[in-house]
């Protein structure tokens, strides 16, 4: 019989990609990096601390590969997220709507029941694309052999990231990570390492140098394209596709993969916490929530000195996990009481044994 014990490391990542998108959106939409001096401390802390975030989402994208790759498609489980995403975006209008009229702007009541048309969460926009892609990429990865799978994983690699590092340009349309196509590259990346059992092949403790090495190269490019005045895209090296991004991301992953964690309790923690980090995405990147309360909410924290500030922001990306995590628990809850998956899952196989029936 095989293990189907669930890989502890990988639902370490999950919370660690999570962390780290937090800690993106403390920078970035909190005010950090636009309102740092350039070339002082604060805006070198506040740029490493981002180069070591930026592989977050591709390390999201390829656990969903490596453990979707064998996994049966269930469609109650698409239908579960739009309901938490629905369930999100209805309850955080209600609440601004009442203390913020001027936020009736953002959407219609109606939009809010629909958030993939509206592009309300922009990845769970393309992960919804990307599921009913998720069966045909299943079956097309099963039927290639090792040495396919290789060759395929170095091309993806070549012409989506490293030859669009070297151009400076995004020819291949992949909006700089933001898209179906790139989240869809990354669900074959992840199935490919599943399939390949890459993972098994490699030495963590190299695998976690990698991804220091690489956030490391990241960063140092763009400081010297910054003191030289580089006329370069000196963010080239700091986005989803970059070549050191992905190498990073695909480092860490592997790290994780491979660890083998026993002890007792860490173990249950993080049995605890895993599930509930999408919810965290939808919970603090809430459109109103990132217009009216992350918006520049951390730009305070330059006057500190710079490590105080980058302490700072990792409490309070830890803060804000922890907090987006609690309420998030109290909205499953809720979902278990009410019996709402174990409906969607009933719906789910009525409608295949009817189909099946027919057939």
């Amino acid at each position: 019989m095989p293990n189907k014990e669930r890989n502890i490391g990988i639902d370490l990542l999950r919370i660690i990609s999570m962390l780290m998108i937090v800690g993106l959106h403390v920078l970035n939409k909190g005010g950090i990096l636009n309102n740092a001096e350039v070339n002082s401390p604060h805006y070198y802390v506040a740029w490493v601390l981002d180069a070591f975030c930026i592989g977050a989402v591709n390390c999201y994208a390829l656990i969903s590969g490596y453990v979707g790759v064998n996994s049966k498609i269930k469609y109650h489980k698409l239908a579960a997220l739009w309901l938490q995403v629905v369930f999100w975006s209805v309850l955080f209008a209600m609440i601004f709507r009442e203390y913020i009229p001027e936020s009736k702007a953002f959407e219609t009541q109606f939009n809010l029941f629909f958030p993939v048309y509206n592009r309300a969460y922009w990845y769970f926009t393309a992960y919804f694309v990307l599921f009913f892609f998720m069966p045909f990429i299943n079956a097309m990865l099963g039927a290639l052999s090792q040495k396919q799978l290789k060759a395929l994983g170095w091309l993806i690699f070549i012409f989506f990231s490293a030859a669009q590092t070297l151009w400076q340009s995004d020819v291949m349309l992949t909006n700089r990570g933001y898209s179906v196509l790139w989240l869809t590259l990354l669900y074959i990346l992840g199935g490919i390492i599943k399939k390949t059992e890459l993972e098994k092949s490699v030495r963590p403790w190299l695998m976690l140098f990698g991804f220091f090495g690489f956030t490391l190269v990241s960063a140092g490019y763009k400081f010297a394209g910054d003191f030289w005045q580089w006329k370069v895209v000196r963010e080239n090296l700091l986005s989803y596709i970059s070549a050191t991004t992905v190498a990073a991301s695909v480092c860490l992953f592997l790290f994780c993969a491979r660890l083998n964690i026993k002890a007792r309790p860490f173990r249950a923690a993080v049995k605890v916490l895993a599930p509930h980090t999408f919810g965290v995405y939808l919970i603090h990147t809430n459109a109103f929530v990132f217009a009216y309360i992350v918006k520049d909410l951390f730009v305070d924290y330059l006057e500190c000195p710079p490590l105080k500030m980058g302490a700072l922001v990792l409490l309070s990306m830890l803060g804000i996990y922890l907090l987006c995590t609690g309420v998030e628990m109290l909205r499953s809850l809720l979902f278990r009481l009410l019996h709402i998956d174990q409906a969607l899952a009933s719906a789910e196989n009525k409608i295949r044994n009817k189909s099946k029936q027919k057939a």
